[in-house]
């Protein structure tokens, strides 16, 4: 940031209009990602992903809510807001306001477009009494309702055939059970209708509405955080009930073959949209080939990425991470790759390094080649003696050398 420097404590001693460095640091030292930032007259809030706030500047009337009115020099945690998520804040003037409420997740911003669209494959249909339909998708009631999961399952075994199963409700009308539903897809809440979303809640047994509940009524201390990713993790595993009974669409490995559900793939990925709308033979037969025998992708990769589809993170090890760079590039998973590349920077090593730039190249990673080069400058003579640089090619060797030199 730039400009009046007189609460920059690192940087007072600047010109005005130096450009300088802000970064967050929790008690331990770890760096904090910043999510947004509001500058007011002399103060300025940051917010972090995990919800925490900062703030720094003038607090000569306590804008900066650390309780003093002594100007604070560096950005620190406000105390009192440490155990509340929140999700914006603002400054204006002297002044600053927060807000918890329910996170914008971009898993539920790609998920709500399926929420009655008939072209994300919708496989139940939900009817209410005055005969209106809300469109819905059977991976997604079951994973985040109990009482769905089980009612959909009883209607699913009598079933078998159908591709679209009937549910009828009677609790409330369609307006007001589609808002319901914008919980259950993406976790959004609609405060004008928040009672009947939470009483729907209770008797679905949706778990985050139940805590939401305990929440408003005192019994915890903070807005409950989201559980839809953890909801869909593990409730769509390949290997599990939902997948089992809902799943429509299977990838086909050399050895083995992966259920998932189409709704997922169509709404987070580009290349299975195009692959579903151009009416595809992957699309008509709701099978994925991926790889052969010449160039086996591990059942462990395909999971992982599912994984992500599902829930917008990567809980995984380098190794895998390597193989799922190649998949995530292939599909067109951008988050996913920066997800992958991150898990790789933290586990190069100079024994490893040149191996790892090869791969970086063959996938025309170019966050990764930087990094990798950054790593062969400052570490040249011990990479010179590892076993991958001493098993590279003439040629191989050269080019990186000349990398190195730019």
């Amino acid at each position: 940031m730039w400009g009046k420097k007189n609460y920059l404590n690192r940087w007072r001693s600047a010109p005005e209009g130096y450009i300088c460095k802000i970064e967050l640091h929790n008690k331990k030292g770890i760096p904090q990602a910043i999510e947004d930032f509001s500058v007011g007259t002399g103060h300025v809030l940051f917010l972090t992903d995990k919800g925490r706030v900062y703030s720094y500047g003038a607090s000569t009337v306590g804008q900066t809510g650390q309780g003093i009115t002594d100007n604070i020099l560096v950005p620190v945690i406000i105390p009192k807001l440490i155990r509340t998520r929140m999700t914006k804040i603002s400054c204006g003037g002297d002044m600053s306001i927060c807000l918890t409420g329910s996170l914008r997740l971009p898993l539920g911003e790609n998920l709500i477009s399926a929420l009655n669209s008939p072209a994300y494959y919708p496989d139940v249909e939900l009817i209410f009494d005055d005969k209106s339909i809300l469109l819905c998708h059977a991976c997604i009631l079951a994973s985040r309702s109990s009482r769905f999961f089980s009612e959909l399952s009883s209607l699913k075994s009598q079933n078998p055939l159908h591709e679209k199963l009937r549910y009828f409700i009677s609790e409330t009308n369609s307006e007001i059970f589609l808002k319901f539903l914008n919980h259950i897809y993406a976790d959004y809440i609609d405060y004008a209708n928040l009672d009947e979303i939470i009483t729907l809640g209770i008797q679905y047994n949706v778990r985050r509405l139940i805590t939401y509940k305990d929440f408003l009524n005192g019994k915890l201390p903070r807005v409950p955080d989201s559980t839809l990713a953890e909801d869909f993790i593990t409730g769509l595993s390949p290997d599990g009930n939902i997948t089992a009974l809902f799943g429509n669409v299977t990838f086909k490995l050399a050895k083995e073959e992966i259920k998932s559900h189409k709704v997922f793939l169509y709404a987070r990925s580009d290349y299975f949209r195009a692959m579903f709308e151009r009416n595809m033979i992957e699309s008509q037969k709701n099978v994925i080939r991926i790889g052969d025998e010449n160039d086996s992708i591990s059942a462990e990769a395909v999971i992982s990425m599912l994984q992500f589809i599902y829930c917008d993170s990567l809980q995984t090890d380098v190794n895998n991470a390597i193989e799922l760079l190649a998949l995530s590039s292939q599909y067109n998973l951008n988050r996913c790759i920066d997800l992958c590349e991150n898990i790789v920077m933290k586990n190069v090593e100079t024994d490893t390094v040149v191996y790892v730039l090869q791969l970086a190249k063959l996938h025309h990673s170019k966050r990764l080649i930087t990094f990798c080069v950054s790593v062969i400058k400052s570490q040249w003579e011990l990479v010179k003696k590892s076993e991958y640089w001493i098993q590279l090619s003439t040629p191989a060797k050269e080019e990186i050398t000349e990398l190195i030199k730019k």
